[in-house]
């Protein structure tokens, strides 16, 4: 028997790449936008608590399930109140409270434009521009869990360590 014309030799397999997204990276833009629009929509008054532009009745719930669960912070907990902070200008505030607020947002302008660039060079460059986002993302995640990994064992460490005062010291039942 003869080979079909249809049936895949070695050499064109080996030749074939995955396929690659021809739409236009919306997704991108959605996830800047959203971050612009809730930081202009919601307020941090306290720097505790996220509530609705004008109404501070409106508290939003704790979003933060490690902190829901665990009762402790995940790498990221303080950045939505860190975006807020950021869109409305108060630079060195917002960065106070979380760096990850900033980086994320500027991780993500970044790879939308990086996607967009790829999308507008061809299918040449969609596959590197692709690979080049999930590069950047992986290393702002990694970034920030050692970064929240070591403050918090900074944290732990100068608790163990430090002397216990009258005030800081456990109530005596």
């Amino acid at each position: 028997m003869s080979a079909s014309p249809s049936s895949t030799s070695p050499d064109s397999t080996s030749r074939r790449r995955s396929p690659v997204n021809n739409s236009p990276p919306w997704g991108s833009l959605t996830i800047i936008a959203a971050m612009i629009l809730g930081g202009l929509a919601l307020e941090t008054d306290d720097h505790r608590h996220v509530h609705l532009r004008g109404w501070p009745a409106v508290v939003l719930p704790e979003i933060c399930w490690s902190q829901r669960w665990f009762g402790w912070s995940c790498p990221l907990c303080g950045s939505t109140r860190s975006v807020i902070l950021l869109i409305r200008g108060r630079w060195e505030e917002s960065w106070a409270m979380q760096p990850a607020g900033s980086l994320v947002l500027l991780t993500a302008l970044v790879s939308a434009g990086i996607l967009w660039t790829g999308y507008a060079g061809g299918e040449r460059f969609r596959g590197i521009a692709a690979t080049s986002t999930r590069i950047l993302w992986a290393g702002i995640l990694i970034f920030l869990i050692f970064r929240h990994a070591w403050i918090t064992m900074s944290r732990a460490e100068s608790t163990v360590n430090s002397p216990q005062t009258h005030a800081s010291a456990p109530p005596v039942r």
